[in-house]
């Protein structure tokens, strides 16, 4: 797992935890983690719709997770490094954790309403046609990274490299950004644990000046 970065802002201490959606090993390493921060709260990188179904995976048959395309291709590759489970570890090891030691837990991606509204807004149907006649090459395809983190970012490069695909993640990650810095206006301790692709570009937005993205995704006027 990327090594956490603690960030001040306000009176708030922030710890973005990069992790590996889908990897094992990732378990243990994110509750040592959160036991060291002692968070007030903890945030996911997870849709409003997907943290509720964390909190109520008792009534979820884990057996029915249908996962696209790319996503097989992504857990077949990343099974080199370590065994792979869904719904990620990482996350439903913070969701256990928060709900015995008590400590709220926050989405910090977009709705699934908001994701649609920028999936159709940003990405072309050129963009479509290219992203679908890619899956053959990347099947193929030998990655040379050493860990399951540059794993991860490679592999997020390949799949989200084409400009609509590019544009979707960096409004992700300001969303997230905007997220966390609300967040850290009520509560002391932030844990903001975000997948590696995705958390560098929240790192870089959560030190900047640049202004957050407005609640339905689309950024300020």
């Amino acid at each position: 797992m990327g090594r956490t970065e603690r960030i001040i802002l306000r009176n708030s201490e922030v710890f973005v935890i990069p992790v590996v959606r889908g990897l094992e090993s990732n378990k243990k390493r994110i509750i040592d983690e959160l036991e060291t921060i002692t968070p007030d709260i903890i945030a996911l990188s997870v849709s409003p719709e997907e943290l509720d179904g964390l909190l109520h995976l008792e009534d979820i048959d884990v057996n029915d997770f249908a996962l696209s395309d790319y996503e097989e291709m992504y857990v077949d590759k990343l099974r080199r490094y370590s065994r792979v489970i869904f719904p990620p570890p990482a996350y439903t090891e913070c969701a256990h954790y928060g709900t015995g030691k008590k400590i709220p837990l926050a989405p910090l991606d977009v709705s699934e309403r908001i994701f649609s509204e920028l999936y159709v807004s940003l990405v072309s149907t050129q963009d479509l046609i290219r992203h679908s006649l890619r899956k053959k090459r990347l099947r193929k395809r030998k990655f040379n990274a050493k860990t399951a983190e540059d794993f991860a970012v490679q592999w997020d490069r390949e799949v989200n490299g084409l400009q609509g695909f590019r544009k979707m993640a960096e409004r992700r990650e300001e969303y997230m950004a905007r997220r966390i810095a609300k967040l850290s206006e009520k509560y002391g301790k932030v844990a903001a644990v975000v997948e590696v692709e995705r958390a560098g570009g929240v790192i870089a937005r959560l030190k900047s000046d640049k202004p957050p993205v407005s609640e339905n995704g689309h950024g300020n006027e």
